[in-house]
């Protein structure tokens, strides 16, 4: 259920596939960053096809917030697909 108390946040698993380029976890960070969201733990992978596989906890204050990320990232130069 999705019922967190007052300026609780949750936490939601966000795995990302974006080229695998020089930045690209800069831009990621700063992306979320500038979203008032923090990350609480992120791996990444990378394949032999230049793709980068990128996993990451972010703590998110309700589901509009966490929409309005995922958005954002889809929109950064790079980054092929979201899921949650």
């Amino acid at each position: 259920t999705w019922n967190p108390p007052e300026s609780e946040t949750t936490p939601a698993k966000l795995l990302i596939e974006t080229i695998d380029k020089p930045g690209m976890l800069a831009d990621l960070s700063a992306l979320i960053s500038s979203m008032n969201v923090n990350i609480s733990q992120l791996s990444v992978n990378t394949t032999d096809d230049k793709r980068a596989h990128f996993t990451i906890i972010v703590e998110v204050e309700n589901r509009e917030q966490l929409s309005a990320l995922i958005q954002k990232i889809l929109s950064t130069e790079g980054v092929l697909r979201v899921k949650r």
